[in-house]
């Protein structure tokens, strides 16, 4: 179980989308709380669908500044507890932890009206006893160490922020990696960085998941970067990578060959049996199709996390450099899918609109069994009756357990059909 907070600045240009995939694709964080979203709910709505995510909760934005979103997936259960334009609280049910509060958070970003950020933090701890955590930009630092460059930061500022958290017992949970969430996008001695964006927890939350562990991550198309938290218990085994058929692969010739070739080599062996050796073929050369692009990316956010501490014009150049190379990748392999796949997620505006309607209306479909056995104990289906359903299956649903969804069979049916049926 995982969360990401960060405060983006927008959605509008193409690298923020870009960067906020590659989040989701690098962390596949269950929770991902966006600050400063500058959009509303169509638009939130587009991006949900884009990464995968079950739902979101959101707050529109004031104009031309603000908006929070919320966004989820796989929890059993999630209900909004309260929000404004300062914060999003929910409670979600996840499996194996049970109930958690998650607030994402954001400070006030007028010095002036700190001090009502902070009435509202005593306000959220009386609205519920469950063990919460707060994530966000609270735009205010805890000690003057947590500031490099320009004045020294206000003390009256810091000492309403330590007091608050005395006030409503939360600790924070160390961040590891770069130490700074924010800069002032200048160079030399007149860079200005802090640590702005953080995790807190209740005490209860923190014996709860006391293996938890947060950290920056070194990429960003902001301002601010991202900060990352691994909820867990216990620590994890090695996950065990299994096969999950991408429908994009149907547009390469080479795989209609893998399939072809593992289905007609050995014609005598059990169904499952070659469904098998189909598997480990296609998880085989499937791999090397993603891993296209993921060597120089992780070159990329290697070089940005080494330079993130450079403050001379020489290595603020070279970090430019690197972001420049990192968010180029991104698009690269965004237009690489587009022209595989045609992947309508993958595309803006009305288009993304459209698709997601598409999923909405299918989701409003009723699912039913007319008839499993007659009454003498009788399976009555055909080999016609199979492919009729198979082929009335959205092609892009989960896979079943041998990691192959409806849209490879449907795609290659002439192969595997009469021997499935």
């Amino acid at each position: 179980m995982s969360c990401i907070s960060w405060n983006c600045r927008g959605l509008g240009l193409p690298r923020s989308v870009q960067t906020l995939q590659e989040l989701a694709r690098d962390k596949r964080p269950n929770f991902i709380f966006l600050i400063e979203s500058l959009y509303s709910f169509a638009r939130l709505e587009e991006i949900k669908v884009m990464l995968g995510y079950d739902g979101f909760f959101h707050v529109d934005p004031a104009g031309r500044s603000g908006g929070l979103g919320f966004f989820w997936k796989l929890v059993q259960s999630i209900s909004l507890i309260g929000s404004s334009c300062f914060f999003i609280d929910v409670q979600a049910e996840v499996l194996g932890l049970g109930l958690l509060r998650v607030i994402g958070f954001y400070g006030h970003p007028d010095r002036r009206y700190r001090g009502e950020s902070w009435t509202l933090l005593r306000q959220l701890q009386l609205t519920s006893s469950l063990p919460w955590l707060v994530c966000g930009d609270f735009n205010c630092v805890l000690s003057q160490s947590e500031k490099r460059g320009g004045p020294p930061y206000p003390s009256n500022l810091i000492n309403g922020f330590r007091s608050v958290l005395d006030d409503t017992g939360l600790h924070e949970i160390t961040l590891h990696g770069f130490e700074f969430t924010w800069n002032n996008g200048r160079g030399g001695g007149a860079m200005v960085e802090e640590k702005i964006d953080r995790f807190f927890a209740s005490e209860s939350w923190r014996q709860q998941f006391n293996l938890s562990r947060a950290e920056t991550i070194s990429y960003s198309s902001s301002d601010h970067l991202p900060i990352f938290l691994q909820i867990r218990t216990y620590v994890p085994r090695d996950r065990v990578h299994l096969l999950r058929f991408e429908n994009q692969w149907t547009e390469e010739a080479e795989c209609r060959s893998i399939v072809d070739s593992c289905w007609k080599s050995e014609a005598h062996r059990l169904v499952q049996s070659r469904l098998d050796d189909c598997r480990n073929r296609l998880a085989n050369w499937g791999g090397n199709l993603k891993r296209i692009y993921v060597r120089d990316l992780q070159v990329c956010k290697t070089q940005i996390q080494n330079l993130r501490n450079r403050r001379d014009t020489a290595g603020r150049d070279l970090l430019h450099e690197a972001h420049q190379k990192f968010f180029f990748l991104l698009q690269q392999r965004e237009t690489y899918w587009k022209q595989r796949a045609k992947a309508q997620w993958l595309r803006g505006g009305d288009q993304n609109t459209r698709f997601f309607h598409m999923k909405a209306t299918a989701r409003q479909r009723k699912n039913q069994f007319v008839k499993l056995q007659d009454s003498q104990g009788v399976w009555p289906y055909t080999s016609e009756a199979v492919q009729e359903a198979i082929f009335s299956m959205h092609a892009d649903k989960s896979p079943g357990l041998d990691g192959f969804n409806s849209g490879f069979y449907k795609k290659y049916w002439g192969i595997v059909g009469p021997d499935i049926a």
